[in-house]
């Protein structure tokens, strides 16, 4: 089980953190040659990108969650028979 937490926890950085912060990083080093409108619009896109990740990864952590009691007994049960 901590395997797999360790897996999505690098998942997570590698596939939503990382590009979040590019994203932020790109926008502020552009911010001098943005317009306020195009500079709004990257922060909606950096925004929605946030968001989204968040609710994705809401519902892979808490179907981690709850199905982590099942995987403990079935460990456990596993460890009696043998």
């Amino acid at each position: 089980m901590d395997a797999l937490q360790n897996e999505l926890s690098a998942q997570l950085k590698d596939h939503y953190l990382s590009p979040m912060r590019l994203a932020w990083v790109n926008m502020l080093k552009d911010y001098d040659v943005l317009t306020k409108e195009e500079f709004n619009q990257q922060c909606q896109q950096c925004l929605i990108m946030i968001f989204d990740s968040t609710f994705q990864n809401i519902a892979l952590f808490q179907h981690l969650l709850e199905d982590r009691p099942r995987f403990t007994a079935d460990i456990e049960n596993q460890s009696l028979t043998q």
